[in-house]
């Protein structure tokens, strides 16, 4: 190759160069322009939840609708046509997103779908960023709108049996665990009790065996068969700060209908009190009040 042919190569690579270096930084300073504008965009807008419906129950409509406003912040006029993105859970544990746009009114009006599932969840509201960047979404969702999306069971309504024994402090069954019957009740529920069959000789024994036997006796009765044990962590001691108690349980839970175990689950709790009996009896009250929110939201 001739010193001429290898000048003129030279410069076209050094042109092309300095065009893509040229590209580069152009797409760097308009993103950083976008970024920069977005971020303006929410200090100047206002977006609040002005309608939230209370929990409802699985399979049933909520009794209002989310309403969503977006105003400017400062003039506190509405924004139409603004665009929102909200997302709210489509089952136990998923969400969906979508990208929506405000009304003539600055509202966004939200129809919750039936939910065929329990769940304590949140409705989120927010200015759509254009963007995937993690610092743009925290902070559209940071200075965005939330309310609870919560879907109750349908244990008020379906009712249900339980055969859960508490253990005593040398680990052997001492009686059936009544506080979570009363937080059931707290929740509306009236169809609630121990299952008949329910002895102490039952402990152990298949739940299968178990399911079955119950099922002869209040057929379709009952939505649910709760059973489990509430058991010491270890015997209650006395400290500097009184009398500590630590409870465990395992839960399991079938569907009267099909036989079926639907879910299981651990829990526990601990409290210092300054008396034995009041440790004792407010560990137990509040381990139950643990199951009763947890299986409300999750059945």
């Amino acid at each position: 190759m001739n010193t001429r042919k290898l000048f003129f190569i030279t410069i076209i690579l050094v042109l092309l160069s300095a065009c893509t270096s040229t590209k580069v930084n152009t797409d760097t300073t308009n993103s950083k322009s976008a970024d920069t504008a977005f971020l303006n965009l929410l200090n100047t807008t206002k977006i609040e939840m002005v309608q939230v419906p209370a929990a409802t129950t699985k399979g049933k409509m909520f009794t209002k609708q989310f309403i969503v406003s977006v105003k400017n912040n400062e003039t506190n006029e509405p924004l139409p046509n603004f665009s929102l993105t909200i997302s709210y859970p489509v089952s136990e544990d998923s969400v969906k997103t979508e990208n929506v746009k405000t009304n003539s009114e600055g509202q966004y009006i939200f129809d919750a779908p039936v939910c065929n599932f329990a769940v304590k969840g949140k409705f989120l509201a927010y200015a759509n960023p254009n963007s995937k960047k993690e610092n743009l979404v925290s902070a559209a969702i940071d200075a965005g709108a939330s309310a609870d999306f919560n879907v109750r069971s349908d244990i008020p309504e379906k009712g249900a049996i339980l055969f859960i024994y508490e253990y005593d402090e040398k680990n052997k069954p001492a009686r059936n665990f009544y506080n979570l019957i009363s937080e059931f009740q707290k929740y509306g529920c009236k169809k609630v009790g121990n299952a008949p069959v329910n002895d102490e000789s039952d402990i152990g024994k298949p739940i299968e065996s178990l399911y079955k036997r119950n099922k002869e006796i209040v057929n379709e009765d009952f939505g649910y068969l709760i059973g489990g044990t509430v058991k010491f962590v270890k015997p209650i001691e006395k400290t500097e700060n009184g009398f500590y108690c630590s409870l465990t349980s395992e839960i399991w839970v079938v569907d009267m209908i099909t036989g079926k175990e639907i879910y299981r689950n651990s829990y526990s709790c601990e409290t210092t009190q300054p008396k034995w009996e009041k440790a004792a009896s407010k560990c137990k009250e509040d381990l139950g009040k643990i199951i009763a929110d947890d299986l409300i939201y999750k059945l």
